[in-house]
C-alpha cells in the first residue's frame, strides 16, 4: 500500500510489484508525479518542478537505478547544452556541458583565480565520484574509519566540511564564491554555510561530468514511464483517491482509509507523501512516541518558491533553455540572501528563466514559445501572501501575486527585450499553490532542509516506511533511490 504516485512511491511500488508483491498506489490528484509533471495553459505546456535530471551518466547513479526498475530503454533523455548562460555583475558567462571550456572560461572571467579554478573543479569531481560509488558508506567505528579514509580519500579529507569552508579556502574574489555556490544552492536549497561538501559535490561535478538532462516528451515521461512499468508488473494505480488516514493497530500499520471513507488493508504501508502531513495528520501524535513526535514537529522545511508561466507569442530559440540572472551586487552572498528568505522577506534580486519549449517543442505551438521565471520565496511572506482564514485566496492575495509576477516579467525583460509585448499567456504559483497541490508543508520546494537529521525511510512504526525527498534529500535521483532502497527493506523483510 503506497500513499503517492510522486517518483518515490512509483519507484518504490515497481520494485515491489517486479519482485512479486502485490502493490497498490493511491494518490489524491488526478495526475501523477508530483512535482515531477506537466501541466497546460491554453495551447501551452509547463514543467511543475525539475528543470534538468543529473546521473544519467552511462554509470550514473540514476542510470543504475533505472536498470534495476527495468525503465532504462524505455525513456529518452536530452542532453541540455550549453547547462545555463548567468548574466552576473557585467559577465555573461556560458556554462558549457564539457567541464575542461568551463573551466577555461571561468579562468578568462577570473584569471588571478586560475589556480583555484582548477583545483575546485578536480577536489568536487573527486568528492562526488566517490560518495556515487554503489557501495559507499559512511564510517562506523575506529577500523572502519582507517579503511574509509583509504577507499575514499577526498571523502575522508573534505566530507566533514562546509561548502563555504572549501570556498573560502580556495576563492579570494566574492563574485566568484557566489558563482560556484549557485548550482548547488539552487539545486538543494539550502545556503553555502549550511551544506556540507559531498552534497554540493555531487551537484557542481555531476552536471559537468555526466551531463544535465530533460526527458524527450517533457518531465511527466519519467512519470509515465515508471507507472507503465508497475502496471504491467501487475501493480494498481488509482488517482483522485485522496488518504485521510493510515491505520494503525498495536503500534503496527495495517493500512489506509480515504476520505470517502473506504478502508482498505495491507500488510506494508509506504508514504510518499510529505513527512509531516504523514505522521501529525495521516498517523496522528497519538500513535508516535513524544520523542519522535516532538522531532516531527521541529523538522525545518526547506524554502518554497515563486513561478511566472508565461505563453509567448514568439520564437524564442535563440535563446539557450536555462538563464540565469543573478544582479549586479558585487558582494552578494548566498548565506545573507537565505537569511532574508528565512526571516520571511522576499529578495528578486536574481532570477531564473527557463524556455521548456526550446527542449522539447511540444511544449508550445509552431512559432511559440513556454517561458517559466523562478525565484525562492518564504511561504510565510507578508502573512502568508496575505491570504484569508485557513488559506483564503482573498483579494489582496490575488493583487500581491500579480504584483510579484509583475516584477519578475520586468526582471525577465532585461534579458529577453521582446518578452512582454509578446504574452498571450500568464498565470502564477506562490508557496500556498505548491502546498495546495503538493500537499507539502509550507509548499517546501526541496522537503525537509538537509542540514538536519533527515529522517529515515524504516520508521518507529512497525510496518510503515517512507520513500521521496522526505528521506533522501531533494531532487529526481534522489526520490527514485530512496522508492528502491524503501521496497528493498520490504523484500528483505518479506524474506526472514
Amino acid at each position: 500500500m503506497i500513499v503517492g504516485a510522486g517518483l518515490g512511491g512509483l519507484s518504490c511500488g515497481a520494485y515491489l510489484s517486479h519482485n512479486g508483491l502485490r502493490t497498490l498506489i493511491v494518490d489524491k490528484n488526478p495526475f501523477l508525479g508530483g512535482y515531477c509533471s506537466v501541466f497546460k495553459r491554453g495551447e501551452f505546456t509547463f514543467h511543475a518542478g525539475p528543470e534538468g535530471i543529473i546521473g544519467l551518466g552511462e554509470e550514473g547513479f540514476l542510470t543504475h537505478r533505472l536498470r534495476e526498475l527495468r525503465v532504462e530503454k524505455d525513456i529518452e533523455f536530452i542532453r541540455i547544452d550549453p547547462l545555463d548562460r548567468t548574466y552576473f555583475c557585467g559577465m555573461e558567462i556560458v556554462a558549457s556541458t564539457n567541464m575542461e571550456e568551463y573551466v577555461k572560461s571561468l579562468q578568462k572571467h577570473f584569471p588571478k583565480e586560475k589556480n583555484s579554478i582548477q583545483e575546485y573543479f578536480a577536489m568536487m569531481t573527486k568528492i562526488a565520484e566517490e560518495v556515487t560509488r554503489p557501495k559507499f558508506k559512511p564510517p562506523k567505528g575506529l577500523l572502519d574509519t582507517i579503511k574509509f579514509a583509504l577507499q575514499y580519500p577526498a571523502t575522508a579529507k573534505y566530507g566533514r566540511k562546509t561548502f563555504k569552508s572549501i570556498l573560502d579556502k580556495l576563492f579570494q574574489d566574492q563574485r566568484l564564491k557566489f558563482l560556484m555556490g549557485f548550482y548547488p544552492r539552487n539545486w538543494l536549497g539550502v545556503p553555502p554555510a549550511k551544506l556540507m561538501a559531498p552534497w554540493a559535490a555531487v551537484i557542481a561535478a555531476s552536471a559537468y561530468t555526466e551531463g544535465l538532462f530533460y526527458p524527450k516528451g517533457g518531465m511527466q515521461e519519467l512519470s509515465g514511464v515508471i507507472a507503465d512499468r508497475f502496471k504491467k508488473n501487475g501493480g494498481k494505480l488509482e488517482l483522485t483517491r485522496p488518504v485521510s488516514k493510515i491505520l494503525i493497530e498495536e503500534d503496527c500499520a495495517v493500512g489506509i482509509q480515504l476520505e470517502d471513507g473506504e478502508t482498505l488493508g495491507g500488510k506494508y504501508v509506504v508514504s510518499n507523501a510529505d513527512v509531516k502531513q504523514t505522521f501529525l495528520k495521516l498517523v496522528g501524535e497519538q500513535h508516535l512516541r513524544n520523542g519522535f513526535a516532538k522531532y516531527i514537529r521541529q523538522l525545518k522545511q526547506s524554502v518554497s518558491g515563486f513561478v511566472v508561466y508565461l505563453g509567448v507569442d514568439a520564437d524564442l530559440r535563440r535563446y539557450d533553455y536555462q538563464i540565469n540572472y543573478l544582479g549586479e551586487d558585487e558582494s552578494a552572498d548566498w548565506d545573507e540572501y537565505h537569511s532574508i528568505l528565512d526571516s520571511g522577506q522576499l529578495n528578486l534580486e536574481g532570477l531564473g528563466m527557463r524556455i521548456p519549449s526550446n527542449l522539447e517543442r511540444s511544449c508550445a505551438p509552431a512559432g511559440k514559445s513556454s517561458v517559466i521565471l523562478i525565484s525562492l520565496a518564504p511561504y510565510n511572506y507578508k502573512n502568508n501572501w496575505n491570504t484569508g482564514p485557513e488559506g483564503a485566496r482573498t483579494k489582496q492575495y490575488q493583487s500581491l501575486k500579480k504584483q510579484v509576477a509583475d516584477k519578475m516579467v520586468r526582471k525577465a525583460q532585461k534579458l529577453i527585450p521582446e518578452l512582454s509585448q509578446n504574452i498571450i499567456v500568464k498565470d502564477a504559483a506562490t508557496p500556498l499553490t505548491f502546498q495546495k497541490f503538493n500537499w507539502t508543508t509550507e509548499g517546501a520546494w526541496y522537503g525537509p532542509r538537509i542540514d538536519q537529521t533527515m529522517p529515515e525511510h524504516i520508521t518507529p512504526v512497525k510496518h510503515l516506511y517512507l520513500a521521496g525527498a522526505n528521506t533522501r534529500g531533494p531532487g529526481v535521483p534522489s526520490a527514485i533511490m530512496s522508492g528502491v532502497d524503501t521496497a528493498k527493506e520490504i523484500l528483505a523483510l518479506e524474506m526472514q
